[in-house]
């Protein structure tokens, strides 16, 4: 199957469909959009580790156990910034990663890394502005958006670890979400510059 046709199965189509039900009445409130969403990434996710079964080059789920430790590590200091939600964002982080990096090492022995950073961060950056609810401060989302989607592959082309990517991904967040860069406008119960960190 052509790359291209495998990255509009994979990657736009689960992403277009997850953005038009994001449009829906029934999902405009926080925990019925996020649940939307994570659904959109598994969806994307099976789909992308479906097609990587069916070729020579598995994804390297596998990992140093010092690694694991600094993911548990991470999950510990986003819960302490942002509270409970801190927990849910980490998860939320692995299962964007995954997403994102599946379907980048599905293109990867295809096509050349210029055309997969715009293939993936592309739909990537948009999605994160298309939001129902957390579209405002679109300025500042869409570059950092743009710069982290394309850091986050061009690491695991180099080095291959989901892990790594995650607790990138986790730490810059929290720090955004913490600062109120990301998130003007939220339900959950997350804290801000003006409630202050304490460890």
């Amino acid at each position: 199957m052509h790359p291209l046709l495998q990255w509009l199965i994979v990657y736009f189509l689960p992403i277009s469909v997850t953005l038009v039900l994001l449009r829906t009445p029934h999902t405009k409130s926080s925990l019925r959009e996020a649940a939307t969403i994570h659904l959109g990434l598994l969806a994307s996710i099976v789909l992308s580790q479906y097609f990587i079964s069916q070729t020579t080059r598995s994804f390297p789920f596998h990992t140093a156990p010092v690694f694991l430790v600094l993911v548990a590590i991470t999950a510990v200091l986003c819960t302490r910034i942002l509270g409970k939600f801190g927990l849910l964002y980490i998860l939320s982080a692995f299962l964007q990663e995954l997403c994102l990096l599946s379907a980048t090492h599905l293109l990867l022995s295809s096509l050349p890394m210029s055309i997969i950073l715009l293939l993936v961060i592309i739909p990537y950056s948009l999605a994160h502005i298309t939001s129902p609810i957390h579209c405002l401060n679109w300025e500042a989302k869409l570059p950092i958006t743009l710069l982290a989607g394309t850091a986050s592959v061009l690491l695991y082309a180099q080095y291959s670890n989901l892990y790594v990517n995650t607790v990138m991904h986790a730490g810059l967040g929290t720090l955004l979400i913490y600062s109120g860069i990301l998130y003007h406008k939220t339900d959950f119960k997350i804290r801000r510059k003006l409630d202050p960190l304490t460890f």
